[in-house]
């Protein structure tokens, strides 16, 4: 029997039913989780032995994966893990590092993988080499901490969120080691969650004086795209043919995150799928991946249809281009 992992965490049987508890499931319909699944074996024979083994396939490709952040059944720290667009193959990349690993994200060629290294003794950009796994720390000076990283579509440069005091700022740092630019600290409000456009001419990102806004990789030419207030939003991401950003949402201010895209010569926002965050689009642009209410790793069309889990554990993928 092949199980998702934190699956069974309780088990129980009711005649020649298994039942499963999955503590931590993550619901889009009811945000505090939680779920009991049945499963009844074939059977054949005259005995029946249950036997509590879980084992999982392993990973035989190399690309088109999808990296994010989850843990262990009994850690409570978060590592990096990839895994297929199928939930095949969960494979942990970073078990040896004691500390959290968050915020992944795929270089343009799918060879690296940039991401956020958390604890003592402090928040570290680092570049890890997906083939081999040798990593290097890119210096980010004039934040206390990173968040969201992006790289540019040339692989030159990451953009990402960094923490001045208590606001945040959108920062380019050139992964050649090349010292931080701070895009947006002419205002005294926070702004975050850089995303490229395709062609690098443009970074979408989310302030509380524009709303939702991109501008020029130098920080010029601040052009709103939905205007504020937005109760919260998280994480745009454009499409891969320029046309459509995605975004998340609390519209109501109620709580609740819920994903839309809008044109990104600005227009109507529409509604993608309710209780959904993070999105981020598939190479195509035919799917969107994304983190549920409670957690959990899904993956929808581009039209909201076709719910498939990836991971029930995971949060905050990116796709490999």
């Amino acid at each position: 029997i092949v199980l998702p992992s934190g699956w069974g965490e309780d088990v129980g049987l009711a005649g020649a039913d298994v039942l499963l508890g999955v503590a931590d499931a993550s619901n889009l319909n009811e945000p505090s989780g939680g779920a009991v699944y049945i499963f009844r074996p074939r059977l054949s024979g005259e005995s029946v032995s249950y036997l509590p083994v879980a084992a999982a396939p392993p990973l035989t490709q190399r690309t088109g994966l999808i990296v994010y952040s989850s843990r262990e059944i009994d850690d409570e720290r978060s590592d990096l893990f990839i895994i297929t667009p199928d939930g095949r193959g969960r494979t942990n990349l970073t078990n040896r590092s004691p500390r959290h690993e968050v915020d992944p994200a795929w270089s343009p060629d799918g060879a690296r993988l940039a991401y956020v290294r958390d604890g003592l003794p402090g928040v570290e950009m680092v570049i890890m080499d997906f083939d081999d796994g040798d990593e290097v720390i890119i210096p980010t000076p004039g934040s206390n901490s990173v968040h969201h990283l992006e790289w540019s579509p040339d692989g030159r440069f990451i953009a990402y969120d960094g923490m001045r005091g208590s606001g945040f700022d959108v920062f380019v740092v050139g992964v050649d080691g090349s010292p931080p630019r701070n895009l947006t600290n002419a205002h005294a409000t926070s702004e975050s969650n850089p995303s490229w456009s395709p062609d690098g001419t443009r970074i979408i990102f989310q302030s509380e004086v524009h709303g939702l806004a991109t501008m020029r990789p130098d920080g010029s030419d601040v052009v709103p795209i939905i205007g504020p207030p937005l109760h919260f939003s998280s994480w745009p991401d454009w499409s891969p043919d320029g046309a459509t950003i995605l975004y998340t949402q609390d519209s109501d201010g109620d709580g609740v995150r819920d994903l839309y895209v809008v044109p990104a010569a600005g227009g109507e926002p529409r509604l993608v799928i309710r209780n959904g965050e993070d999105g981020r689009w598939s190479p195509d642009g035919t799917q969107i991946l994304f983190t549920g209410a409670n957690r959990g790793l899904f993956r929808i069309d581009a039209d909201g249809g076709n719910l498939t889990v990836v991971d029930l554990w995971g949060h905050m993928g990116d796709w490999q281009p």
